[in-house]
């Protein structure tokens, strides 16, 4: 499912990530790659914050559909 959907407070792991080269190469710059256990905190207002390892990271809404990701 693609991370604005997936439900909040759950950990989640990271499927894929889909889009340009160009943005798949900054969302792995920032830590954010396959099989990373991330955890969903807000998807509300044009942006999608979540939790990655101590960090909090936020994608716009658009970026953010490009991350595919399972409840684990």
């Amino acid at each position: 499912m693609p991370l604005p959907i997936a439900p909040l407070d759950i950990p989640l792991r990271v499927l894929s990530v889909k889009g340009n080269e160009k943005d798949r190469r900054h969302l792995e710059t920032l830590g954010l790659t396959t099989n990373m256990k991330i955890e969903l905190m807000s998807s509300q207002g044009g942006s999608v914050i979540f939790r990655l390892n101590d960090s909090r990271l936020a994608l716009d809404m658009k970026t953010a559909f490009h991350v595919l990701v399972e409840v684990i």
